[in-house]
């Protein structure tokens, strides 16, 4: 039978007028109305049209797929009505990509398609590529059209297109071949979590920490106290939020939140006595001795459960004590029972308020296993392998011989710190991408900038010959010792991501607690670090702060080799983690201050109004948002957008003809092999007797700039 789309149905609109199909600026939750179902549907509960799908996915051969799959409908606008158990899958899922991507997908409903796939060819990543003993499953799917026009899409993206399918599911859970599993509305799979976590336990080394101390503080809840107990020792650490406190209600010291009770009801089903949550296991009259160790508890946690649903302690684990929320199709089509996956956790999660958080995320990188529970499934994770709660994998099939992780192709998780094949760890690689993900997040306190993450950068520093060191959260990059002052700069040769350009980025502050050069002392999704295209192609000399309040320094490669050192164990400064406990969090930064003399050169800057970029922005593609840009030397050079921390009043679109009136002074930190093309600078501020950074980045600036903007050599005392 053919595969086109079916005559268009014709449908009742909301002004009650007949019509062939929905117009697009028709309201989408009016389009896509929310229907409750029952957990489970049968053949007898599909529409007409799509009974069809019977015959037409009974003629195809998954042998003849491509990655892309075959299509079944299109402009499925005209098919998301009434009960139909495939109906309602339909809505569910355009709902789920309009979420995740309003702006592609908001005014294209009819170009949403239900597309059936061959497991082995789109979902690679369950498979080890030439296997041949396995068994291909079909898949169903909703998939937006134009994605497969899209240049960087490929077979190994569809993974991360499909917000959520329809599998068969199986009589009996077969050793090759993936099925689906129905999930309880109202209960969590407990045999699903001890097959996970023993199967883990017994091949995988994910229970051997990073660090280790002789003891920890954790909570008997058997015996309802804390108690100190010696290393190692099985515990289950919680990850969750706090939350905004209830002004309505007083909190009894006697009741425990609920996720708190449900973490215990988990611990008590494995058979573990302890759990650690920082509510009960953190002194609080020595704070700081407990988040000196936040890695290390984590780190060395037998199971972290995850709270990745709720948006406080009081809401509960989903699953355990509180209800969840997904809706479940089960589906009968071509003689087979075909079962919704529920949406991906990992879409779920990465919209919670717990992965917005910025102590999360030094907890979940800590943690060898997590068990992280969205609103729909659970989700477990360890350093080698992944599970849903609504998928059968078949773990031997789908381990490498020896099981201590998951074949080649598989998906890795979304927590490693090292990657699935750790001889693939790229220092400089990884460590941008860890700071990015970090400053994604929150955190309620800014002085905790670098303690919410000093567990990340002493990972980093693990490898002897691969290690960066950190100074204020700045990488250190050196091959030898005698290039830690050109590192030092280089590593202050990071980028913010543009919030104009990137809606979901955060906006740009400073945190004042700490130095303008360290992306620690701000607020703003670091986009970059130019370590490998930027070191030590210049050679700066660096002095430091001897003492507070002092006028003198010492050279950096004095203070480092007495203070600092790439000998790890002689590291003595917190200046390397962050501020020591009896710092003034309301004081502005002050000590040390660093010297630096190299090359300058002076810029000027031009404010674009709208009606300028839409001027400038046909011949300037990078002219494309209203505001400050550094104004090229040459006509073959380029502007470079400049974005000013949005709590510095005197910086604003407000005083432009004061900014664009005078030259900025910014330090070189480095440049291209190729003469001095595209220089990466450090903008300066002078402001209450005191230079600071308010921007940094590259400038595309090429054909002999130099001769236009000079370069002088200049000491600077920066703060």
């Amino acid at each position: 039978m053919s595969s086109e789309p079916l005559p268009k149905r014709q449908r009742q609109s909301s002004d009650g007028v007949e019509g062939t199909r929905p117009r697009r600026e028709r309201d989408f939750d009016a389009l896509y109305p929310l229907t409750q179902l029952p957990n489970k549907q049968d053949h007898d509960s599909l529409c007409k049209e799509c009974r069809v799908l019977d015959e037409e996915i009974s003629c195809h051969s998954l042998k003849d797929f491509t990655y892309k799959g075959k299509v079944l409908r299109s402009n499925l606008a005209i098919f998301t009505v009434g009960s139909c158990a495939m109906c309602q899958f339909i809505n569910h899922s355009i709902r789920s990509h309009v979420v995740r991507s309003p702006n592609g997908c908001q005014d294209s409903f009819d170009l949403f398609q239900l597309r059936i796939f061959s497991a082995t060819k789109s979902f690679f990543w369950l498979y080890e590529s030439g296997r041949k003993d396995f068994e291909t499953v079909p898949m169903l799917a909703v998939v937006f059209e134009p994605i497969f026009h899209q240049k960087d899409v490929c077979i190994n993206s569809i993974k991360d297109i499909v917000p959520e399918f329809l599998i068969p599911k199986y009589p009996g859970l077969s050793s090759l071949s993936l099925s689906a599993k129905t999930v309880k509305a109202d209960s969590v799979d407990f045999g699903f979590i001890e097959q996970s976590i023993s199967y883990c336990d017994k091949y995988h080394c994910c229970s051997k920490p990073v660090y280790s101390q002789v003891r920890i503080t954790v909570y008997d809840f058997s015996s309802d106290k804390t108690v100190e107990v010696e290393l190692p020792c099985k515990y289950v650490a919680l990850s969750y939020v706090w939350g905004e406190p209830d002004p309505n209600k007083m909190e009894r010291p006697d009741v425990k939140p609920r996720v708190v009770e449900d973490v215990i009801q988990i611990a008590r089903q494995l058979g573990i006595q302890y759990i650690w949550v920082d509510k009960y296991c953190i002194d609080q009259k020595d704070p700081q001795k407990q988040l000196d160790s936040m890695y290390a508890i984590y780190n060395n946690a037998y199971l972290t459960v995850v709270d990745g649903a709720g948006s406080n302690m009081h809401n509960g684990l989903v699953g355990v004590s509180t209800p969840r929320t997904g809706n479940q199709e089960v589906i009968k089509l071509a003689e087979k029972s075909w079962v919704s996956t529920l949406s991906n956790p990992t879409f779920l999660f990465a919209k919670s308020a717990w992965n917005s958080r910025g102590w999360t995320y030094q907890e979940a990188m800590a943690s060898p296993r997590l068990l992280i529970f969205t609103r729909e499934q659970v989700y477990f994770e360890c350093k080698a392998m992944i599970g849903w709660e609504s998928l059968h994998i078949p773990l031997d099939a789908y381990h490498i011989k020896q099981r201590s992780r998951l074949k080649r192709g598989l998906r890795e998780p979304v927590f490693c710190l090292e990657t699935a094949r750790p001889k693939h760890y790229d220092d400089r690689a990884d460590f941008p991408r860890y700071i990015t993900a970090y400053t994604r997040r929150t955190l309620r306190n800014s002085f905790d900038s670098l303690n919410a993450i000093k567990g990340v950068l002493g990972f980093l520093k693990r490898y002897p010959e691969r290690s960066i060191h950190t100074f204020w959260g700045v990488p250190l990059y050196a091959l030898v010792p005698e290039d830690y002052a050109s590192a030092l700069t280089s590593g202050m040769a990071w980028t913010f991501l543009r919030p104009q350009k990137h809606p979901t980025n955060k906006h740009i502050r400073r945190r004042r607690i700490f130095p303008s050069w360290s992306w620690a002392g701000w607020e703003g999704v670091v986009g970059s670090f130019e370590l490998s295209e930027w070191n030590h192609y210049t050679k700066p000399s660096i002095g430091i702060q001897v003492a507070e309040e002092s006028e003198y320094s010492i050279r950096w490669s004095e203070f480092w080799q007495s203070k600092g050192s790439t000998r790890g164990g002689n590291r003595k400064n917190l200046w390397a983690h962050g501020l020591d406990p009896k710092t003034d969090r309301n004081a502005e930064y002050s000590y040390p201050w660093i010297e630096i003399t190299t090359g300058f050169i002076r810029v000027n800057l031009v404010y674009l109004t709208p009606s300028d970029t839409e001027k400038y922005g046909v011949e300037h593609a990078e002219c494309d948002k209203p505001g400050f840009f550094i104004d090229p030397p040459n006509a073959r050079s380029r502007y470079t957008p400049v974005a000013f921390p949005e709590d510095c009043p005197e910086l604003t679109a407000a005083n432009a003809s004061y900014i664009c009136n005078r030259q900025w002074d910014c330090i070189l930190l480095g440049y291209t092999t190729k003469g001095k093309d595209n220089p990466f600078v450090m903008m300066l501020h002078y402001s209450d007797n005191r230079f600071e950074r308010v921007w940094g980045g590259r400038i595309p600036w090429i054909d002999n700039w130099e001769k236009s903007c000079p370069l002088e050599e200049r000491c600077v005392r920066l703060y």
